[in-house]
């Protein structure tokens, strides 16, 4: 019977064979072998999700592998679809969508334009409203320190 923590075991199972290292994460230059897991593990993720039996933990780590293989399209994909889905009530989700349109946005130009600004406010809204402030901490400092980061943004282009 597939259920949410066998998904689990085996992603874990499989993330250690790609990174037997205690605490490496970083699977950007995958060979041999490795390309094989990383695809197998990308399909156990997808399944857990099709089966109704992704948690908030696997969407996670399956949001995080589309980063560490530096595919930020879709990261940026799948985190949204997730946001909207089952799990739309997971913070730490929101996170991630989150840090992912930012790092989206200002991939190609630090300085975000009127569209992006409003994109990323209207998810700003769209996730703060969601939830209490006492379960969206970890968003609101999302907010504050990318209002900081324009505000550096804004001062830097004034001297200049």
């Amino acid at each position: 019977m597939p259920s949410g923590t066998m998904f689990s075991l085996y992603a874990n199972f499989l993330l250690a064979i790609i990174a037997p290292k205690e605490g490496e994460t970083n699977i950007i230059e995958p060979s041999g072998q490795a390309v094989n897991y990383i695809s197998h593990l990308l399909s156990i993720y997808g399944r857990a999700e099709s089966m109704g039996c992704i948690t908030e933990e696997l969407a996670c780590k399956h949001v995080s592998l589309h980063l560490q293989l530096r595919q930020l399209e879709e990261a940026r994909k799948l985190a949204a679809k997730l946001c909207s889905g089952k799990l739309a009530e997971s913070v730490e989700l929101w996170v991630l969508r989150i840090t992912i349109e930012i790092r989206y946005i200002t991939r190609s130009s630090p300085t975000p334009s009127d569209a992006d600004m409003q994109t990323l406010f209207e998810l700003f809204q769209q996730s703060l409203m969601k939830f209490s402030a006492s379960k969206s901490s970890n968003l609101w400092l999302k907010v504050c320190c990318y209002q900081q980061y324009l505000v550096s943004i804004f001062l830097r282009s004034i001297i200049s």
